[in-house]
């Protein structure tokens, strides 16, 4: 099948160029690969082939284990455990997620906490510690081998103007450590009431939030990647990027964007 939409043939290579490369450290890295190492990417190769299988777990990670009332959360448990398939769970946890999909209703405090622990046990490959010794530790030892992190506070679209204000002190703090001078941030996971019909206002209120971002960075020398959570963020993202840059106080600070096109 054609491609119907025109594209830039110099991007066209580059891309071709990230997937020859990706592959490459894929097979590379596969034979240092222990145990369960093996059984988690097995896991995750079978989950993300089936999109109901992800549909689950985004709502497990976003909603369920967010929402502050165990009574809602369980409510969304067993809607989403119902959604469980086989193809994308294994037979083990899919039947494990059906029923205490049922249990919520009866005991929603345990098992919400059931919940919560397994993920954090099955993510635990993947996403690093942000305790300041513990990840202080995986720093040190990954620069050992000149690998520098770009650090990620976990988090996506933030659900009220608390929990922004959480992330937001969250992210200063990691930029405060001796041991961080990489992070990426996202203006929707730092800044709440971002309203599309309310340009004017959300720029304001990003842009905000996007200054002090940006003084911790020159006071601590850390380099700030600005992502975006999905598509709808690229203008606003953009515009607020290019905004403060242009201030006279940060005419000399070296900063990233990542472009989120699709």
């Amino acid at each position: 099948m054609s491609n119907p939409l025109k594209t830039d043939p110099n991007i066209d290579q580059l891309a071709e160029s990230a997937i020859k490369n990706a592959k490459a450290l894929i097979t590379e890295s596969a034979p240092n690969l222990k145990l369960n190492d093996r059984a988690s990417r097995k896991r995750f190769t079978r989950l993300f082939k089936d999109p109901d299988a992800v549909s689950v777990t985004v709502t497990l990670t976003d909603e369920v284990m967010r929402i502050k009332s165990s009574k809602h959360a369980a409510k969304l448990l067993a809607g989403a455990a119902k959604q469980a398939s086989f193809a994308g769970f294994g037979f083990v946890n899919a039947v494990g997620l059906k029923m205490i999909g049922i249990l919520g209703s009866v005991a929603p405090k345990p098992v919400l906490f059931a919940v919560d622990t397994q993920v954090k046990r099955l993510s635990k490959g993947i996403i690093l510690p942000s305790e300041k010794k513990k990840l202080g530790r995986q720093i040190k030892r990954r620069s050992k081998n000149a690998i520098r992190l770009n650090i990620n506070v976990l988090g996506e679209a933030v659900l009220g103007q608390r929990e922004a204000d959480e992330r937001f002190e969250r992210v200063l703090e990691m930029m405060h450590r001796p041991e961080v001078d990489y992070v990426s941030v996202k203006l929707s996971s730092v800044a709440a009431q971002i309203i599309a019909l309310d340009r004017k206002g959300t720029a304001k209120r990003v842009s905000a939030k996007l200054q002090q971002i940006y003084r911790v960075s020159q006071s601590t020398g850390t380099f700030v990647n600005l992502d975006m959570e999905e598509f709808r963020d690229l203008r606003l993202t953009v515009d607020a990027f290019k905004e403060v840059l242009t201030m006279p106080e940060f005419s000399n600070l070296y900063a990233g964007i990542v472009l989120q096109a699709y």
